[in-house]
């Protein structure tokens, strides 16, 4: 009786783990799971590390030398603009990298920002997502840098140039100065490759420019998020949108008091400035709706509605970023939280 109930039990046990795996692999619902094959995607990703030299600029004929090879990063994130002549950039510069604080801030973003080897590697992966969806994508080239805090991103058709020292998070010694906490929350290791991907959005993010209203800006934000989604699909959600797990959590349960509120308020296609801050503006909550309330929580209503969209109306990531009619993709979405 003893091993005929073994038997049993084990033979249950391995029909239920069989279950379990079938239905992990059958999720259709997870497009971390459902990434597309990118075997035959080509990116060729010009990744230049340059912190480790700028670390070296120790006298005036380095600096001019490496900010000639490097115009964009000595204007933006080496303030070419704040000296007078090329001889005081010179010599600032040179000073500035002799300085031992600016030691501990590479150390620190060595320690804990990145190996630029894992950095290049979601890079490639990011830019081959783009690729896929738009075949004439080609990659910009990368370069990292520490500046004593001068920029967190420099982003063009062309180049990319990532401050490093930005994204070191709570365990820096020197954090950037002028930014509240909420904000400062998204200036840490996992945000780097979303923040980009954000930003490439931009090129790709049609948009009818005679439209100010307060729903325009919000599915223009949701379209961003869309594309960062798809083309980081294992990204958290809170991590694309900037958003504590806590914050993600009130905002989900909350939506239908969220849109109460717009629509009550007749926003929805207000073009006022003051009604469009509210909730699209950089705050650390939303008042207005409640104490718990994230701030720009019109970005995250956005992100409902094209969510929406993508599931009523079914196309392609370039399709859906080519469109510019706000209110058409708001009807077609049918979004209406409950």
């Amino acid at each position: 009786m003893t091993n005929s109930k073994y038997t049993l039990n084990t033979k249950l046990f391995l029909w239920l783990a069989l279950c379990i795996i079938t239905l992990q692999s059958c999720d259709k619902g997870s497009p971390c799971e459902n990434k597309p094959d990118l075997s035959n995607i080509d990116i060729k990703l010009n990744f230049i590390a340059l912190e480790d030299q700028m670390m070296k600029l120790s006298d005036s004929s380095q600096v001019d030398s490496f900010a000639k090879q490097h115009p964009i990063i000595a204007q933006e994130f080496l303030n070419r603009a704040e000296y007078n002549s090329t001889n005081d950039f010179n010599v600032g510069v040179s000073e500035l990298f002799s300085n031992p604080h600016i030691d501990t801030l590479h150390q620190e973003a060595k320690q804990y920002v990145t190996d630029v080897i894992d950095l290049k590697s979601e890079l490639e992966e990011a830019f081959k997502m783009i690729k896929y969806n738009y075949p004439q994508f080609e990659a910009p080239t990368v370069k990292t840098v520490v500046s004593g805090l001068g920029k967190d991103l420099f982003i063009s058709d062309s180049l990319i140039v990532i401050g490093l020292d930005y994204y070191i998070g709570e365990n820096a010694k020197y954090k950037p100065i002028g930014l509240p906490k909420y904000v400062l929350k998204r200036f840490q290791r996992e945000y780097i490759v979303p923040s980009i991907v954000l930003l490439i959005s931009n090129k790709f993010n049609a948009s009818n420019l005679n439209d100010k209203t307060l729903l325009a800006e919000m599915i223009y934000y949701g379209k961003s998020y869309q594309f960062a989604k798809e083309i980081l699909p294992c990204t958290p959600d809170s991590v694309i949108l900037g958003y504590t797990a806590q914050d993600i959590q009130g905002a989900e349960e909350n939506q239908h008091i969220i849109w109460a509120n717009i629509i009550e308020n007749e926003m929805l296609y207000s073009t006022s400035h003051v009604d469009k801050g509210r909730f699209i503006n950089e705050r650390p909550k939303t008042l207005e709706i409640g104490p718990k309330c994230p701030g720009r929580i019109g970005h995250f209503i956005g992100w409902k509605i094209i969510q929406n969209y993508t599931n009523e109306s079914p196309e392609s990531l370039s399709k859906m970023m080519e469109h510019m009619d706000a209110p058409s993709m708001f009807k077609k979405s049918k979004y209406k939280p409950s």
